[in-house]
């Protein structure tokens, strides 16, 4: 057949199996970014046959947004510095260097910040969902309890994101659209 056919991957993963064979197929292929692009390469497709069309995103609803009330919500102190987290709780977060982080300013004597999680584990991932706990356990274990709050599924993310102080990005990979 020659059936156009599109094929969608959000990963950085590298490539195998029926994804490879698309990939193959495929006259040309669209890369989110450098990256992206880099990791087809390794993965043998020509790069001749790539074409990097960078992720959009669009500023107005960042623009727009009014800050979350977190801060009434959570029962903090208005000047209460909030670091925060946003994202699928998939390991390659890396969130565990979130909360290391937050056990280090704590015992440094930084004790009016709070460091928020924002996000779930996918339910079709298992390997996520037993991550989401291992975070949880890590909590614990760092007896950040009272200063690491786990909000769950945000819908309004603009919002969210303006209510922070601090956003933090602690993948170990690059993301897919950097």
């Amino acid at each position: 057949f020659s059936i156009p056919e599109i094929v969608h991957i959000h990963t950085a993963r590298p490539f195998g199996g029926w994804v490879r064979w698309h990939l193959n197929r495929a006259r040309r292929l669209i890369a989110v970014s450098e990256y992206a692009k880099k990791i087809l390469t390794e993965c043998g497709i020509e790069p001749g046959r790539i074409c990097v069309i960078q992720n959009g995103l669009e500023s107005l609803p960042f623009e727009k947004a009014r800050p979350l009330p977190l801060r009434e919500t959570l029962g903090l102190d208005p000047d209460t510095l909030l670091a925060g987290v946003v994202g699928q709780l998939t390991p390659g977060k890396v969130i565990e260097t979130f909360l290391e982080a937050a056990a280090l300013l704590r015992e440094q004597g930084h004790v009016s910040i709070r460091f928020l999680i924002a996000g779930e584990a996918p339910p079709a991932e298992a390997g996520a969902v037993a991550y989401k706990r291992r975070l949880e356990e890590r909590v614990k274990e760092l007896r950040l309890e009272e200063t690491v709050h786990f909000t769950g599924f945000v819908e309004d993310v603009p919002s969210l994101m303006k209510a922070l102080d601090i956003l933090v990005l602690s993948s170990e990979l690059p993301e897919g659209s950097s």
